[in-house]
């Protein structure tokens, strides 16, 4: 049986995130203000959830499906596909982050629609992946300011019932090796266990250094998945 982990956009978009996805039958989009995923049912038969994925999107739009062993559905073609390393906290070996500077005194905020521009530029400073203006509105978000500046930042994605994904980890370079990205992991993951929800998270198996301060917080590897950037075939 597959577990919800193996298929987190479509079980966050029939799921929790309901709300901000459309689509019927075998197939979701989330809204292109928040993010960019897409689902298909796993349990569907591919050709049919082919023709309600191709309901969701204009000829020639692109879409990205995640989870493990992802299968493009017929009337799509590949356009690019990565892999993520699925690291997953266990409640109990939760730690808060800390900072490696004697002396600092960084807070974390939380942070919201007034934030976003500040946001949008940390994001296209770290290029952490995609983060749009209305991203914010899927969960928490925290951040440390430093003079008035984003200089640090994480928060929430997908949520599959019973999971959260910690996402947009993002450190300004000038304010690299003070522990802050262990900080706003440490306080989003805090914040999903006080709910009763377990965080993961996606990291590029090259990102050593980013796994190390996962596997320092107790993250553990889960499994490898995929995703796969696609797009409509043109009519013959």
């Amino acid at each position: 049986m597959r577990h919800v982990l193996d298929d987190p956009a479509w079980h966050s978009l029939t799921g929790p995130l309901a709300r901000f996805s459309s689509g019927t039958g075998a197939a979701r989009r989330i809204s292109p203000e928040h993010s960019i995923f897409t689902a298909v049912d796993p349990s569907a038969d591919l050709v049919e959830a082919g023709r309600d994925l191709a309901a969701l999107l204009a000829p020639g739009e692109r879409g990205v499906l995640v989870g493990h062993g992802v299968v493009v559905p017929p009337g799509f073609h590949d356009t690019g596909r990565g892999v993520a390393l699925q690291m997953v906290l266990d409640g109990d070996t939760a730690r808060r982050g800390d900072t490696a500077r004697r002396g600092d005194t960084a807070e974390v905020v939380e942070l919201g629609g007034g934030d976003v521009d500040d946001m949008l530029s940390l994001i296209d400073h770290a290029r952490p992946g995609p983060f749009f203006r209305r991203t914010v509105e899927l969960g928490t978000y925290v951040g440390v300011r430093a003079d008035g500046e984003l200089i640090a930042m994480a928060g929430e994605r997908l949520r599959p019932p019973g999971y959260v994904e910690v996402s947009a980890v993002s450190t300004r370079d000038s304010a690299r090796r003070r522990g802050l990205a262990s900080l706003v992991v440490a306080e989003v993951a805090t914040r999903a266990l006080a709910r009763g929800d377990t965080p993961f998270l996606h990291v590029v198996p090259t990102n050593e250094a980013a796994i190390s301060v996962y596997e320092r917080l107790g993250f553990l590897t889960r499994r490898v998945v995929e995703f796969v950037a696609y797009e409509s075939e043109p009519p013959i």
